[in-house]
């Protein structure tokens, strides 16, 4: 009987150690709760045009030979003195699946490995320089707003990829020198924090 209540008592002290463990792995940073709660500043309230121009050059993270092969279509968007935007359409989850897979980024299981696509966006960040002050706080950052959805399955792998994506423009450090495009980064260096 005693014997049985030391085993009742080992039983509860695991569990209790597991809930403080689960606690401890989903805390949320002080200053990303402030900005989850805080209501927005109204000059941090950006319009749709100055929200969506585009401003930053972003590089595509993976070559157009294999998004070709994958299944991407490729149209320009826009047309500017000497920059074409190239705006990609991927149709399904087959698109990433191929992707990911001929970068070797899946797990043996078919998630997808964050560690070597952050592998991967640092050979990207090596060829595209202008990037590597804020790709890493971009890894970051991504990770810990996915962290409820990992591991991904190359479905969901479009909304990882997006975060980066969208870090980077929102932290663009060589904007086009327009008066619009001035305008964004000035608007983003106030009030970024909303926006990744």
């Amino acid at each position: 009987m005693l014997k049985d209540r030391h085993t009742d008592i080992m039983d509860l002290m695991r569990i209790l150690i597991l809930i403080i463990a689960m606690c401890m792995a989903v805390q949320v940073p002080t200053e990303k709760i402030k900005n989850l709660y805080a209501p927005r500043l109204e000059r941090c309230v950006g319009s749709p045009e100055l929200l969506y121009r585009f401003c930053c050059a972003i590089p595509p993270f993976f070559t157009q030979a294999v998004a070709k092969a994958c299944g991407s279509m490729s149209k320009p968007f826009l047309m500017r003195k000497n920059v074409t935007g190239i705006l990609r359409h991927m149709f399904d989850c087959s698109y990433w699946y191929c992707t990911l897979n001929k970068y070797d980024l899946l797990t043996s299981k078919g998630f997808v490995d964050l560690d070597k696509y952050f592998i991967h966006l640092d050979l990207w960040t090596h060829l595209n320089t202008a990037f590597s002050d804020h790709i890493i706080d971009a890894k970051v950052n991504c990770k810990e707003s996915h962290r409820f959805h990992l591991p991904l399955n190359p479905c969901e792998f479009f909304r990882m990829n997006e975060c980066v994506r969208n870090y980077l423009k929102v932290k663009c450090s060589h904007p086009f020198p327009t008066k619009g495009c001035l305008e964004q980064k000035k608007f983003f260096d106030a009030c970024g924090d909303y926006f990744v």
